[in-house]
């Protein structure tokens, strides 16, 4: 399986998805997700590209993508005001990372 797009649905949180152990891309933006602490992508061991733009999201506090190998990963156009780069430290396979401006980094 490629992709699954679930733009634009108004979810708020990452809904059952089963082990989609062959899913390369999740695009999740346009909705009303507030956090991904919570974001459960266990199983997803092929996921590459994650699109969580126009969402919800406030902060980025811990490390939440864990046992993923995400290379392209878009946060851009949510209200993220504070952003830990520890929040990137599981994810070393990580090319491309888009965020909107105005956002606070703590290093």
């Amino acid at each position: 399986m490629c992709c699954r797009y679930l733009k634009d649905l108004g979810l708020e949180r990452l809904p059952p998805l089963g082990n989609l152990h062959s899913l390369e891309a999740l695009y999740l933006s346009s909705n009303r997700i507030k956090s991904v602490e919570n974001l459960s992508l266990t199983g997803m061991l092929s996921l590459r590209e994650l699109d969580l733009s126009r969402n919800r999201l406030t902060t980025m506090s811990s490390p939440p993508f864990k046992s993923v190998k995400l290379r392209k990963l878009n946060l851009s156009r949510n209200y993220i005001s504070y952003l830990d780069t520890q929040s990137f430290e599981s994810l070393p396979h990580l090319e491309e990372l888009k965020l909107s401006t105005y956002i606070h980094v703590h290093m």
